[in-house]
């Protein structure tokens, strides 16, 4: 048998590339254990994060950020886009781009989370937000739109239909919030003093990726380069020490409120949800809400806009085109 020799300078490169990426892949689990100590100034986030699409509006004392798409001459009624907790305007990248080839579509990162961040007053409460989105609404001029949401968002947009009838045309629900007075177990477990204060101090990365994963019906859909933007804008400053105190503004939500929804609903659901199952929180939508459409989808969970964008942004505008938007 004959043995093949390496040239040495040939062998030291292979040696030396190895030691590279092994280098590199210590460095990067070590980051996925760093235990998340130091927030990220918002400055560095808007170098990593804002491009051309970025926009900023003053409205109640606070620096918003959002996205502002599509045509504002289209006699389409604009779409207003809210994430839920924890998340950000960027959850919307697999629907707000094909949304806005025809129509104006805005997204904001809703306070205290992402860029945005904590609101000056801070602690944030129901009506707190009420005023801030139509004073966002009222700059932007959008004098009518629909009002689309996910989780927490979801609870704003059928929030701001009971809150604006006349403006407020039609509304999308992705797994909303507020269907009941049962809050998730997450949530609740956030309001415990000795739980939010170490969210405030320790933040590992690999605990939130395990909490993006959990979100997932199927943790293979979880578009894996997404998740260090979702980390660094967890981390941003100001917004851990924040979300334990705005959490209060969900201690007494009141379904009986959706039955003053005057406008078309669409209610889309992950069967798989684990943060709002749907058995627990569905039928007090399905109750109440006196026009109702229904789209569920096995496997999927929290955030169908994020886990199956491309079917639940199909059923989204045949709910849009069917209602004459």
């Amino acid at each position: 048998m004959q043995w093949m020799e390496w040239p040495v300078s040939e062998t030291s490169n292979r040696w030396s590339l190895l030691a590279e990426e092994a280098n590199a892949r210590a460095r990067d689990l070590m980051d996925w254990f760093n235990p998340g100590l130091e927030d990220i100034p918002v400055e560095t986030l808007k170098e990593r994060y804002c491009d051309h699409r970025s926009r900023f509006i003053e409205v109640d004392g606070l620096s918003v950020h959002y996205h502002d798409l599509g045509e504002d001459q289209s006699d389409k009624p604009p779409l207003l886009l809210l994430h839920g907790l924890m998340s950000s305007l960027f959850c919307w990248e697999g629907w707000a781009p094909f949304l806005a080839e025809n129509r104006r579509v805005i997204a904001l990162d809703i306070p205290p989370f992402a860029i945005t961040g904590p609101h000056p007053d801070g602690r944030l409460d129901e009506q707190t937000y009420m005023r801030l989105l139509q004073g966002f609404a009222d700059k932007l001029g959008l004098e009518q739109f629909i009002a689309v949401g996910n989780s927490l968002g979801g609870f704003l947009a059928w929030r701001l239909a009971v809150e604006m009838p006349d403006r407020v045309l039609a509304v999308g629900l992705l797994d909303p919030a507020g269907g009941t007075v049962k809050l998730p177990l997450a949530v609740s477990a956030f309001k415990i003093p000795l739980v939010g204060q170490a969210y405030q101090s320790v933040t590992p990365k690999a605990a939130v990726l395990a909490g993006q994963l959990s979100m997932f019906g199927d943790p293979k859909r979880l578009d894996p380069a997404s998740l260090h933007r979702i980390y660094d804008l967890i981390m941003r400053e100001g917004s851990r020490a924040s979300v334990q105190d705005n959490l209060r503004f969900l201690d007494k939500p009141d379904p009986d409120m959706l039955c003053a929804i005057q406008c078309p609903v669409y209610l889309q659901w992950g069967e798989a949800d684990a943060l709002l199952p749907m058995r627990d929180n569905m039928p007090g939508f399905t109750a109440r809400v006196p026009d109702l459409r229904v789209r569920t989808y096995p496997g999927a969970g929290h955030m169908p806009m994020e886990e199956i964008p491309a079917q639940s942004l199909l059923d989204f505008e045949t709910f849009l085109h069917n209602s004459g938007f």
